[in-house]
């Protein structure tokens, strides 16, 4: 990818993930090429996120992980 992540494509792959650490790296790797960098979007945090708040109430993790032609293209 040329760094515009804005550009047309069609996810080839779409995988749900309930461990995300192994996403790390390339999570924010894919984060520091898009204008919402912040920090509340990191792996790290929302790790965190999860562990403290959402896993306590009851709620359920689903993280979904877009790819396109073998590369992360977007996380939700």
């Amino acid at each position: 990818m040329d760094g515009d992540l804005t550009s047309s494509c069609t996810p080839a792959l779409r995988v749900e993930i309930s461990d995300t650490s192994a996403l790390a790296p390339i999570w924010n790797d894919l984060l520091r090429r898009t204008p919402a960098d912040t920090i509340f979007l990191t792996h790290e945090w929302q790790s965190l996120w999860w562990q403290v708040l959402g896993r306590p109430q009851g709620l359920v993790e689903r993280t979904t992980a877009l790819y396109a032609d073998n590369e992360l293209v977007g996380i939700a």
